[in-house]
């Protein structure tokens, strides 16, 4: 049996397909004007696991015969610090 670690991937441009619906899902619950899937894709794909303004990850978790993804985003607090909220 596989740990919850196991399932958590950083996102990087080999999985950052995955991630982009759920962005858009959330932009459809908190009724975002004018989502735009290219601009999503600008915006998460400077994002990674060695990228001083963060990280995004994905969490797969297993339920009846599929996988059920939920993102997970690191901002490190110094940048923040920062106004990371400028950009």
């Amino acid at each position: 049996m596989s740990g919850v670690g196991d399932n958590i991937k950083a996102v990087d441009e080999k999985n950052l397909a995955e991630l982009l619906p759920l962005k858009r899902q959330d932009q459809d619950f908190y009724q975002i004007a004018d989502i735009s899937d290219e601009c999503n894709r600008q915006f998460f794909s400077r994002f990674g696991i060695d990228n001083p303004f963060g990280c995004q990850f994905l969490y797969r978790q297993k339920r009846a015969s599929d996988w059920v993804c939920h993102s997970l985003f690191n901002v490190p607090l110094n940048h923040c610090r920062q106004g990371c909220h400028n950009e």
